[in-house]
């Protein structure tokens, strides 16, 4: 008795094409949900807080970086480019390298663009799963 298969260079070439559609949906999902709450931070910017005097902390919110962490999984960083950010979003109290002393409020803006976000989140991905995979 023997057996043959035939057609398995096929079979193998479809299913490394679903890894592959698996793949960049994975990062589509990850690269739109960033964007997302890149949008909803520098709208959160338009409630109470300080008043915007340039614009360039609203400037400056971006998807900074979006990596690899393995096979199907990735990672963004949604974050701001100046120096102050960081002391927005989390306030200062404190005395700082010039001997300062603050007592900053937080005027958080990535944090509420985050929570609006969430609810968002899962169909940010199944489109970007339906698109991959041409559902």
């Amino acid at each position: 008795m023997s057996w043959e298969v035939t057609g398995t260079s096929g079979f193998a070439a479809g299913i490394d094409a679903l890894v592959a559609a698996a793949e960049e949906a994975a990062r589509l999902g990850v690269v739109a949900g960033a964007h997302l709450i890149e949008a909803n931070a520098k709208q959160s910017m338009n409630g109470p807080g300080p008043q915007v005097r340039t614009g360039t902390l609203r400037r400056s919110i971006g998807v900074v970086d979006t990596i690899s962490l393995g096979r199907g999984i990735y990672q963004a960083r949604v974050a701001p480019t100046v120096i102050y950010g960081r002391r927005m979003e989390l306030g200062f109290h404190g005395t700082d390298s010039l001997n300062r002393h603050y007592n900053q409020r937080a005027y958080p803006f990535l944090k509420p663009g985050l929570d609006k976000a969430i609810p968002q989140l899962e169909s940010v991905f199944a489109a970007a799963w339906q698109r991959a995979m041409h559902i």
